[in-house]
């Protein structure tokens, strides 16, 4: 698929999924995570030949490139709390 067409498929589908515009659907923070990560996957270029390379198995579950599962994502630092602490005092 082209990029413009994954694209404007991510957008129409972040706006119809969005948790803000379905508050009733417990399952849309779900269903948006999923959208926004196979958009970063085939937003990717070297992402997307690796997945296109590799399909059939990353479908079936297997890591061709690792005999353990991948490992879960990090969460990401939350840069206002880290504002909100008090800063460290070094002693000379």
């Amino acid at each position: 698929a082209e990029e413009d067409a994954i694209k404007r498929s991510y957008r129409k589908l972040a706006l119809k999924l969005h948790p803000d515009k379905n508050p009733d659907d417990a399952s849309a923070v779900d269903k948006f995570r999923e959208v926004q990560g196979a958009y970063e996957c085939l937003s990717d270029a070297d992402e997307r030949a690796y997945y296109d390379q590799h399909r059939e198995a990353i479908l079936r579950g297997d890591d061709p490139e690792f005999d353990e599962p991948a490992p879960p994502p990090k969460k990401k630092s939350n840069r206002r709390r880290a504002a909100e602490r008090e800063p460290e005092v070094w002693d000379a």
